[in-house]
């Protein structure tokens, strides 16, 4: 019985550590291709661009493709960028 209580305790604590990883992954992976799209489309990546590409923010996509605009990207490239975000 002392067998299965432990198993079950380290199956809880695994899966709370492994929730936070699983669930950080995809966002920050998403901003990544946001700026790659840009970078490999020759426009300079700097802060601007990160802060546009975190879609997480109250706006999201709309937000994204207003910001990159106005840093000077091309209305289709700001979309593109943004539907990756």
């Amino acid at each position: 019985m002392k067998i299965k209580r432990a198993f079950a305790a380290l199956s809880v604590i695994a899966a709370a550590g492994a929730v936070p990883v699983v669930m950080a992954s995809p966002a920050q992976a998403d901003q990544l291709d946001c700026m790659n799209y840009l970078k490999a489309r020759h426009y300079v990546v700097g802060a601007g661009v990160r802060s546009a590409c975190d879609v997480d923010s109250i706006g999201g996509k709309v937000v994204c493709q207003g910001k990159l605009i106005s840093l000077g990207v091309r209305p289709e490239h700001a979309l593109n960028a943004c539907v990756r975000a």
